[in-house]
């Protein structure tokens, strides 16, 4: 008598989703807090140490789109609101990637740093009253550069701005006027114009810039 046939169940292939993950790496706030002007942050100066920096009128040669030398003033006015204090973390985010297994890791050098900002009014114009912006913006330094390096910022949307010459640009999205104050005033550097971005690329388009080695 023969003995039954072994009879072996189908093989089922399951297709499971992939369990792979990227890792990447962002700086992310975690906490903010309003100070004084004359209250001293954890970084180690007040906001009136980085008004007597960031703040003020000063006077430097600047360039037009067009290759026009001019004279560029840049000036920087307490503006309302308070300083604050922001302390970032660096943190790690899990992202799935589709891999089957795995972990990929972009072990990109972040630095996140703590920042003092403080309200202003940015204006920075040129003598032949080509440019003539003034917006709200701010002051900061960060526990890096300390009131070594100050930065100077200002945006503001196309249909409130004024004092630049018009453009026409795909994507146009703001205005903005920046500059850097290094090494206690020893040298400025910045630029005015728009910015803004279409479906593959981002663009900034400098309507003046402006350096020089400069006493505040």
């Amino acid at each position: 008598m023969r003995a039954p046939a072994l009879v072996l169940p189908p093989l089922v292939l399951l297709l499971l989703p992939g369990c792979g993950v990227t890792l990447s790496k962002d700086c992310q706030t975690t906490s903010t807090t309003n100070l004084g002007d004359d209250e001293v942050s954890a970084l180690g100066f007040s906001a009136a140490d980085l008004l007597s920096v960031g703040a003020g009128l000063r006077t430097v040669p600047g360039t037009l789109e067009d290759g026009t030398a001019v004279t560029a003033t840049l000036d920087g006015v307490r503006g309302d609101g308070e300083a604050t204090f922001t302390e970032t973390e660096i943190v790690t985010t899990r992202v799935p990637n589709g891999m089957l297994w795995g972990e990929t890791s972009y072990d990109m050098a972040i630095i996140c740093r703590n920042t003092l900002s403080v309200p202003i009014t940015l204006s920075v114009s040129s003598d032949d009253g080509a440019i003539d912006y003034s917006e709200a913006g701010t002051v900061s330094a960060n526990d890096g550069s300390l009131l070594d390096f100050v930065s100077l910022d200002s945006s503001v949307a196309p249909a409130d701005a004024s004092g630049l010459p018009t453009v026409e640009e795909r994507g146009i999205e703001e205005a903005f006027a920046q500059a850097d104050i290094v090494d206690g005033g020893t040298l400025v550097t910045g630029s005015v114009g728009w910015q803004g971005s279409t479906e593959t690329s981002s663009w900034a388009r400098y309507m003046l810039q402006f350096e020089s080695p400069t006493t505040p």
